[in-house]
């Protein structure tokens, strides 16, 4: 995979208590514990299409952009939550939900630009976490996904980790 392309990323992450795994996905299908791991490691759409779904499932789905060299200063200058959120708010514009909806930042709370640099207010922010209902554990795991694929090269292979206290459904 290419992290200097468009990214289309499902959330498959949960911690005890607070999924965040997306319902479209069948955590009792055989080998779904296998194919998360998989889709977690690799963010591929191969893999993500080989995500095992209910009957009439369908994921919802983050467009994720390529961070550019002020989108990573911006990012990387902030730490803790925030960078996930700056992250979020500078790379993730577009969400299309289950329902094959697309939602777009400039639709909520619109779009501020810095030069060549696109940046979503916290209106997106809070339109993903509580409109979707999705909880920051969201924002937690596409930034992650986010700064990943920034840090890694063309030609990395399967860099893309939940973040550090997230782990797969059982």
């Amino acid at each position: 995979m290419n992290p200097s392309t468009l990214l289309d990323v499902a959330l498959v992450g949960v911690t005890p208590g607070a999924s965040n795994c997306d319902p479209a996905i069948n955590l009792n299908a055989p080998n779904a514990a296998a194919l998360l791991s998989a889709y977690e490691r690799s963010r591929s759409d191969a893999d993500r299409l080989a995500l095992p779904l209910v009957p009439d499932g369908r994921l919802m789905l983050f467009r994720l952009q390529p961070l550019t060299a002020a989108g990573v200063r911006m990012v990387m200058e902030a730490t803790g939550i925030r960078r996930l959120q700056n992250a979020v708010l500078v790379a993730c514009h577009e969400v299309t939900d289950a329902k094959g909806v697309t939602h777009k930042a400039s639709d909520h709370g619109g779009l501020q630009t810095f030069g060549k640099l696109s940046v979503a207010s916290d209106e997106w922010l809070d339109f993903i976490t509580m409109e979707l209902g999705l909880g920051g554990k969201a924002i937690s795991e596409l930034g992650s996904v986010i700064v990943l694929r920034a840090e890694a090269g063309p030609s990395a292979v399967a860099p893309f980790a939940l973040p550090l206290g997230l782990m797969l459904p059982r």
